[in-house]
């Protein structure tokens, strides 16, 4: 599942194809940018919120380490004495 905020490589891809869209009209990167931005959160949102609605809100995230991998369990070792 994404976050509900989209990386800058998310919405410079967005940003682009708005930008194709519009017919690649010069000096509106900005408003492109913030269109993209919008456009990801709202599509992020209505995931999670499908995501929570399907498991009922019983099941939590598994935790990852940020590129969407399980994070390997940590074994915790006692310290030695001195």
């Amino acid at each position: 599942m994404k976050t509900s905020t989209p990386n800058q490589q998310e919405i410079a891809q967005k940003a682009y194809q708005i930008y194709v869209r519009n017919g690649c009209r010069h000096g509106h990167a900005l408003d492109h940018w913030l269109e993209a931005e919008a456009e990801l959160r709202k599509l992020n949102v209505g995931s999670e919120t499908k995501a929570t609605k399907a498991t009922n809100g019983t099941k939590k995230p598994t935790p990852t380490a940020g590129n969407g991998k399980r994070r390997p369990a940590v074994k915790k070792t006692p310290k030695a004495p001195r």
